[in-house]
């Protein structure tokens, strides 16, 4: 995208959720903004005549957030510098407190005569003792 400056540029990107760095190019007024910076993948860094490149703080670098979630860098505000987007079964700040399904609407989906197990990020529907699981139903 074009902008007139490189201050446009730089608040573009505090206005981005997703920019942790951006290029920008004097000449041309182009503005690259990037979701990732040049300590997440240094390999992919390289220093190009006539760009300016800065890198944001990137509160995620240290994997705050658990396996499996996405850390997204919050620039906006320094007392929240990161939130963890959770992947389904799991919440809190950081996603490892994992959801009991079981104490949700999804126990309601087991058939009579079963219980259900809460496992980590989902469910399973365990017929009582003496009944089987036959086509979706406890049976004797």
């Amino acid at each position: 995208m074009l902008t007139e400056t490189e201050s446009l540029c730089r608040i573009m990107c505090y206005n981005t959720d997703t920019c942790v760095s951006y290029n920008y190019k004097k000449d041309s007024t182009a503005c690259d903004l990037n979701d990732s910076d040049h300590i997440q993948h240094p390999q992919d860094f390289v220093k190009q005549s006539g760009y300016v490149y800065v890198g944001t703080e990137n509160a995620c670098q240290n994997s705050p957030c658990h396996k499996n979630s996405a850390c997204r860098t919050n620039i906006r505000d320094e007392t929240k510098p990161h939130w963890c987007v959770c992947p389904p079964g799991f919440r809190g700040p950081s996603c490892s407190k994992g959801i009991d399904e079981c104490q949700t609407s999804s126990s309601s989906k087991c058939p009579e005569f079963s219980t259900c197990q809460n496992t980590n990020g989902s469910f399973h529907c365990q017929c009582n003792v003496g009944y089987k699981l036959n086509d979706s139903k406890c049976v004797v």
